[in-house]
């Protein structure tokens, strides 16, 4: 039984881990609201693999501890030409089809939200917490990036709620522009803060203009404690499966993270004002969306289905991820260590996406976790699994005229120290 390392090869796939979580991270923001999202997962997938696999590649013909010299002069080219439809093509497909299975309603299935009310504390402390007013340049920010079939109304709140603008239908600029310049008009920080009273006449506004082919969403912006009778106000919003999503500075974290746990909503806790703007676009996005590598949010937030989907399916993309390494390297050995190395990666890379994702505003940070992490166990698989060595002939996936020709193969055979398949 061996064990091998190759320290460059486990390099260039931190390297390659790295570079394909910058690239999958453009192309999510790129992506997103443009290209559907099984399209989208699949060139996710495909790039990460096109990446991983080129470094690798590189790496062993660098330096080839694992497959040998006579490998680098023999079937480099051949690996080569094995590069693009072993990485982007096998994961391209596996990740669409994947992300499509995953992107499927099972049990109770609620459309998403096309109407959002962002509620926006406006209270003296806010002057302190939110000196900027960049919870109000948020919430323009969501605005221009909402789509033509959405609609949204403002509500400030601070001892009193105040409709700062009804419910308008986005349908072009001159309507956005409309929304977003009542908001320049906002007053000033100034008296105390009752969120209660702020639900409560949030939800007669979406009662009031409601549509019935249409679900809503609240967007909530505190920094205070409020006494509220939760059961009474959130009532509307469960009857209707009005979701709320709350955002807190400091102070009043536990109620604002029941107020979203009893409505399928998600609690987002920022340390700074600056943050505010990714907050409400990864609200916006999540509720029209669900990815592999992305949020849930709603009522499949804390779906068990859904979270062994994702941890199942992460582990699978893993295992292929390996596989495209035997196949790329033409070595049947290597895959089935490889392949054993990138489950497990995958299965660490789902568990930090599954609980990770669901408690941070900065997402990107957990992918770029999970990127790494899958191609770093890929690479130490080969230290991990052992395997018997064998001669050239009795490893490779390839038919070889020399297999049956014992003084041919002594001739021209890879070096001792080669595990090649051929």
């Amino acid at each position: 039984m061996k064990r091998e390392l190759n320290v460059l090869l486990l390099c260039a796939s931190f390297i390659g881990g790295l570079a394909s979580f910058i690239v999958g991270e453009v192309l999510l923001g790129y992506g997103e609201g443009h290209i559907h999202e099984t399209l989208l997962m699949g060139l996710y997938f495909g790039l990460f693999a096109l990446i991983v696999g080129l470094a690798c590649l590189v790496a062993e013909m660098i330096s080839p501890d694992l497959n040998g010299t006579a490998w680098r002069y023999r079937y480099l080219g051949d690996s080569w030409k094995l590069l693009f439809p072993a990485s982007f093509i096998l994961l391209f497909l596996a990740g669409s089809l994947l992300q499509f299975i995953y992107g499927l309603s099972f049990g109770r299935e609620v459309a998403p939200p096309r109407d959002y009310a962002m509620v926006i504390d406006i209270s003296g402390s806010m002057a302190q917490n939110d000196p900027n007013r960049q919870s109000l340049q948020a919430a323009q920010n969501l605005i221009q990036q909402m789509d033509p079939d959405k609609r949204a109304a403002i509500v400030l709140f601070n001892d009193e709620p105040k409709l700062l603008h009804p419910m308008i239908q986005l349908i072009d600029e001159q309507a956005k522009r409309n929304l977003t310049s009542s908001i320049v008009s906002a007053p000033n920080p100034d008296k105390g803060t009752d969120i209660g009273k702020a639900l409560m006449f949030t939800s007669e506004l979406l009662k009031d203009q409601r549509q019935s082919d249409r679900r809503a969403a609240v967007i909530l912006i505190s920094d205070g404690v409020s006494d509220i009778d939760i059961d009474n106000v959130l009532k509307p919003y469960q009857d209707s499966d009005t979701e709320i999503h709350t955002i807190g500075f400091k102070g009043g974290d536990l109620l604002l993270k029941k107020i979203a746990s009893r409505t399928d909503g998600k609690f987002y806790r920022v340390g700074e004002a600056q943050q505010l703007t990714q907050v409400f676009t990864e609200i916006y996005r999540n509720d029209n969306k669900r990815y592999l590598v992305g949020e849930r949010t709603g009522i499949q937030a804390n779906s068990a289905a859904y979270k062994i989907m994702r941890i199942g399916f992460i582990t699978l993309l893993g295992s292929l991820l390996g596989l495209m390494l035997g196949i790329i390297f033409d070595n049947k050995h290597l895959a089935l260590r490889f392949s054993s190395g990138g489950a497990v990666g995958g299965l660490l890379a789902g568990f930090l996406l599954e609980f990770g994702l669901q408690e941070t505003i900065v997402p990107a940070g957990f992918r770029g976790g999970a990127d790494i992490c899958m191609a770093i166990v890929l690479a130490f698989s080969t230290v991990a699994v052992p395997v018997q060595q064998n001669t050239i002939n009795s490893s490779t996936f390839r038919y070889n005229e020399t297999r049956n020709n014992t003084d041919q193969f002594t001739k021209k055979g890879k070096d001792s120290s080669s595990n090649g398949f051929r």
